[in-house]
C-alpha cells in the first residue's frame, strides 16, 4: 500500500474514528511547515515576520475540515487538503495585515503579482471577491481612468495589453506609458490609505 493510499483510507475512516484521523494526523504533520512555506512564498509574504505557528495551526484545522465530505472515489486527500489550507492560511494572513502587524516597510504583494494572480477576476461578481479585490473594482468604477486596471488585470500577455491600450487610447506611446504609470499610483495610494500595502 503507498502512503498516498494509506492517507487515503485513514481521511475516510476518520469521519467516524477518533483513533485513524489522530493516525492520519500524525503522518501528515511533518508536511504542515513546507505547506506553509510554499503558501508565504508563493503569495510573497517571506518577508514578513509573521508567527508560523499560527499557519501551522491553519493548516491543522484545515486537514480536519478537509475530511467532513471526503471522498475517496473522488480523489486523493492530500490536495483537498492543501486546497482547505490556502483559505484557512489566507485567512491568517489578512487577520495578520488587518491588525497591522506586519513591517510597511515591506511590501506585500507586487503589482504584477496582483495583476496576475489566477484567484483575482474583477469580472466574477458571484466569486467570494477578497478585500483587495473590492478595493480595486472600487477604483475602478470611481477612476477616470479605471479601465486602464481593468485592462492589467485581464491579461498577464504585454502584446495583449498594449493591443487593449492602443484601443482605448488610440495609440500606445511614451503619454499614454506615464498615464499609465499615473493611474497605478493612483491605485496604489487608494489601497495604501485602506491598509493594503503595495
Amino acid at each position: 500500500m503507498t502512503k498516498t493510499i494509506m492517507i487515503n483510507q485513514l481521511a475516510q475512516d476518520s469521519q467516524t474514528e477518533g483513533t485513524s484521523f489522530t493516525t492520519l494526523y500524525n503522518i501528515v504533520e511533518p508536511q504542515f511547515k513546507s505547506i506553509a512555506d510554499r503558501y508565504l512564498m508563493r503569495n510573497n509574504l517571506t518577508g514578513f515576520n509573521f508567527e508560523i505557528a499560527d499557519y501551522i495551526s491553519a493548516i491543522g484545522q484545515a486537514v480536519w475540515e478537509a475530511i467532513r465530505d471526503y471522498d475517496i472515489t473522488k480523489g486523493d486527500f492530500m490536495p483537498r487538503a492543501v486546497l482547505f489550507a490556502r483559505k484557512r492560511m489566507k485567512d491568517t494572513t489578512d487577520y495578520n495585515l488587518a491588525s497591522k502587524r506586519f513591517d510597511k516597510s515591506k511590501q506585500v504583494i507586487s503589482f504584477d503579482l496582483l495583476f496576475e494572480a489566477e484567484e483575482f477576476d474583477l469580472e466574477d461578481k458571484d466569486a467570494q471577491i477578497n478585500e483587495t479585490a473590492k478595493l480595486v473594482s472600487e477604483f475602478v468604477a470611481n477612476d477616470k481612468d479605471g479601465m486602464v486596471i481593468k485592462i492589467l488585470t485581464s491579461t498577464s500577455d504585454t502584446k495583449l495589453r498594449k493591443s487593449a491600450f492602443i484601443q482605448y487610447f488610440g495609440k500606445y506611446e511614451a503619454t499614454e506609458r506615464k498615464r499609465v504609470q499615473r493611474v497605478r499610483e493612483r491605485l496604489q495610494a487608494h489601497l495604501n490609505t485602506s491598509g493594503v500595502f503595495i
